[in-house]
């Protein structure tokens, strides 16, 4: 909690001018923002910068130019330092914070274009393609639901904009189940105690989609009617 500034001490009344009352003001303006930025769940970043620069280059200009004036006590004054340096730092640290934030709308607003049609109804969202094709290649095959979490968009809008763009999950590959089941002998003999998730991970590291119950069918072929009822169909 930011600390308040001191009440105001004078050493010498009949030494006030406007000039140093106007200081004084524009001081406990600077402390007001200060204190209303930090209360803020979330600032704008170029109004946080530009209130630091403010800060740094007048306020702190105006206290030092106060402890010279013969009408001011240098306890005030002092006071007064203290509390305005100590709201530099948190200041400079939401600033950060800030930065960060704006840093992630912009990658954001880079994955995701909102495209004005003109036409009724609410305006098309388009995905990157450059996204949808490291999302969706053969070889990784990225979640529909979690990624439209991370744009903050639904996953019906993820699906539209890859059926739009020709992305989608790919074809199966053409294997005959001779050639599944010797991949999974190989696999086996390496992995004895390894089960359908695996199988289903090492193929497709190799680029081979095949559909579930084939991948089961082939395990229970290719294992003893023992081991059938192990954990391996569902490990």
């Amino acid at each position: 909690m930011p600390q308040p500034l001191p009440p105001v001490e004078f050493q010498d009344r009949s030494k006030v001018t406007d000039s140093v009352v106007s200081a004084i003001e524009a001081i406990h303006e600077a402390h007001r923002k200060a204190v209303d930025i930090l209360s803020q769940d979330e600032s704008d970043y170029g109004r946080l910068n530009a209130f630091i620069s403010s800060l740094e280059q007048r306020t702190f200009r105006l206290i030092v130019e106060l402890e010279k004036m013969e009408c001011m006590t240098t306890d005030w004054v002092k006071n007064v330092a203290h509390v305005m340096g100590s709201l530099l730092p948190e200041l400079k640290e939401a600033r950060e914070g800030s930065k960060l934030a704006e840093d992630r709308k912009t990658v954001q607003h880079s994955k995701v274009k909102t495209i004005y049609t003109g036409r009724p109804g609410r305006p098309r969202k388009e995905v990157s393609s450059t996204l949808l094709e490291n999302s969706f290649h053969p070889g990784r095959m990225v979640q529909q639901a979690p990624l439209a979490r991370e744009l903050h968009i639904h996953r019906n809008t993820l699906r539209k904009s890859m059926k739009r763009q020709g992305f989608g999950p790919p074809a199966y590959s053409d294997i005959t189940e001779e050639e599944l089941d010797m991949l999974f002998t190989d696999f086996h003999e390496q992995n004895a105690r390894r089960g359908l998730l695996a199988f289903t991970g090492h193929l497709r590291e190799h680029n081979i989609r095949v559909q579930q119950q084939r991948l089961i069918n082939c395990i229970r072929r290719c294992c003893p009617l023992e081991r059938a009822l192990e954990p391996i169909i569902a490990a």
